[in-house]
């Protein structure tokens, strides 16, 4: 399967974890790529990110919890 594009996923997460997740398990196998998102002062709470790459994603003021990004590829030093 091929990964959605950084906007689609971007367009996703704004929705919120519930609809967030209810395409994650409809989409088991999508490469999750947030490489370089921005994803500064976004609500993340819940939001299943199990193995996102979040290679150089940008997470100030983001709201999240360590159980969160558990599981998440390449989570910027200091996020976890």
């Amino acid at each position: 399967m091929s990964a959605p594009g950084l906007e689609a996923l971007l367009v996703r997460l704004k929705y919120g974890s519930g609809p967030w997740n209810a395409w994650r398990d409809e989409e088991p196998d999508a490469e999750i790529v947030l490489d370089g998102a921005n994803l500064n002062g976004m609500i993340l709470t819940g939001a299943n990110l199990h193995e996102a790459d979040l290679l150089g994603a940008r997470l100030a003021g983001a709201r999240y919890s360590p159980d969160d990004l558990r599981g998440a590829l390449h989570v910027p030093s200091g996020q976890r």
